[in-house]
C-alpha cells in the first residue's frame, strides 16, 4: 500500500510539472471572456441522483450477492471458455512492475485534470470545471460499479499458472472484477475531459495535450494487460465508456449559443457609467 501510494505521488508530481508547461500560469491565452460552460441545475441534479442511484446498487444490492472464487474453480477455469480469441493472450501475461505502474498511473492521472483546473480558468469559472469534473468521474465509477458487479468476469490472471494460487486466493471477490477496466475507464474519462476543456477554452497546444493525455491513457490500458489484469475487451470496452462519459460531460454543459452570441457591458467615462455596450455575434 505505501509502495502504491508513494508511485501515485511521484508519477502525479512528474507528470503534472512536464504537464503544467503547456498550460497558461494565469490563465493567459484562455477565452476566459466567453467562458462556454454553465451549471445546469436539473442536469447536475439528474446526474447527482443516478450515481448515488448506481453507487447504492452496486454496493448494497449486487456487492453482497458476488461469489468468491474457490480453489476447485480456479482450478477449472480453461482457456477455451474464452469467447473472444483477441482475449486469449491476457492469460499469458504477468508483470508485478506493470500491475504497480498500473496502479500509480491509473490513479494518478485522474488526479490531474483536479490540479490542472485553476490554471484553466479564473475563480468565478473554477467551481463549475469541478462540479464537471466530479460529474463525469462519478458517473464513470458508478457504471462501472454496476457493470463489474453484474458481469462477474474472471481475471486473466487466473487461468496463468505463473501466478500462484496464494496470490490469486488473496484477492477475494475481486477476481470476478474483469469486465471493463475501471483503471483504464478513469484514465481515459480524465484525458478525454482534459483535452476537450483546454480545446474548448481555447488553449494553444491543444493538439500537444490530447496526444499526451491520450497516450497517457492507453499506456495504463496496456500494464492492466501486461499485469494480467485485465482482457483486451475489457479495455476496448473502459477506453470507450471512459472517452464518452469524459467528452459528453462538457458538451451537456456548453452554454447555448443563444447566451453565447449576446454580450452587454456597462460603458464608463471618467468613472462614471454613461450607458451599456451591447453586442450580438451573427
Amino acid at each position: 500500500m505505501i509502495r502504491k501510494i508513494i508511485n501515485t505521488l511521484l508519477f502525479t508530481l512528474f507528470y503534472f510539472s512536464g504537464f503544467s508547461v503547456l498550460l497558461p500560469s494565469d490563465s493567459s491565452g484562455i477565452k476566459e471572456n466567453i467562458f462556454p460552460y454553465a451549471i445546469k441545475r436539473n442536469l447536475d441534479y439528474s446526474t447527482a441522483g443516478f450515481c448515488m442511484a448506481t453507487n447504492a446498487v452496486a454496493r448494497f444490492v449486487l456487492e453482497p450477492q458476488k461469489p468468491t472464487l474457490s480453489v476447485a474453480d480456479i482450478s477449472n477455469l480453461k482457456t477455451s471458455d474464452i469467447y473472444f480469441g483477441i482475449d486469449v493472450s491476457a492469460t499469458n501475461q504477468k508483470s508485478i512492475a506493470a500491475l504497480d505502474w498500473s496502479n500509480a498511473i491509473g490513479i494518478g492521472l485522474p488526479l490531474v485534470p483536479a490540479i490542472a483546473i485553476p490554471m484553466l480558468a479564473k475563480r468565478r469559472n473554477m467551481w463549475t470545471l469541478y462540479t464537471m469534473y466530479v460529474e463525469a468521474f462519478a458517473v464513470n465509477l458508478g457504471i462501472n460499479e454496476i457493470v463489474k458487479d453484474a458481469v462477474n468476469r474472471p481475471r486473466p490472471l487466473l487461468y496463468n499458472p505463473n501466478y500462484s494460487l496464494a496470490f490469486k486466493m488473496e484477492n477475494g471477490n475481486d477476481n470476478l472484477k474483469s469486465f471493463y477496466s475501471e483503471h483504464t475507464s478513469n484514465a481515459f474519462m480524465a484525458a478525454v475531459f482534459l483535452s476537450k476543456v483546454y480545446a474548448d477554452l481555447g488553449g494553444k497546444h491543444k493538439k500537444l495535450i490530447t496526444a499526451l493525455t491520450l497516450t497517457t491513457a492507453a499506456s495504463v490500458g496496456y500494464l492492466r494487460y501486461a499485469s494480467g489484469k485485465h482482457f483486451p475487451t475489457d479495455l476496448i470496452t473502459g477506453a470507450i465508456i471512459g472517452s464518452g462519459i469524459g467528452y459528453l460531460i462538457p458538451v451537456l454543459h456548453k452554454q447555448s449559443e443563444k447566451n453565447k452570441n449576446i454580450s452587454m457591458l456597462p460603458v464608463f467615462y471618467n468613472s462614471m457609467a454613461t450607458g451599456i455596450y451591447f453586442c450580438y455575434r451573427f
